[in-house]
C-alpha cells in the first residue's frame, strides 16, 4: 500500500529493446525475468515493485514489436 518511486520499469523496457538488438543477452534476460517472477509470486523482496519490472519489460517488448511491424530498421543490430 506504500507508493514506490523509481526507474526500474523503464530500465527493464530498455533491456527488452537491447535483448532484441543483441540476442546474446537473451540468457541474462530469461534469468532476470525468472528471478523477478519468483519474487513477485513468492511475495518476498521487501520494498521492490516486481510488477513494475515486468510491466516495463512488456512495454519494451511491445515497442519492439510495433517498431518492427512498422518497418523500423533502426532496431536491428549493427
Amino acid at each position: 500500500t506504500d507508493p514506490l518511486v523509481g526507474c526500474s520499469g523503464a530500465l527493464f523496457g530498455v533491456l527488452a529493446v537491447a535483448t532484441v538488438a543483441r540476442p546474446r543477452l537473451a540468457g541474462f534476460m530469461v534469468g532476470f525475468v525468472a528471478l523477478n517472477l519468483w519474487y513477485a509470486f513468492a511475495g518476498t523482496g521487501g520494498e521492490v515493485s516486481f510488477g513494475d519490472h515486468l510491466g516495463g519489460l512488456a512495454v519494451g517488448a511491445l515497442f519492439v514489436l510495433l517498431a518492427r511491424a512498422s518497418g523500423g530498421g533502426r532496431l536491428e543490430a549493427a
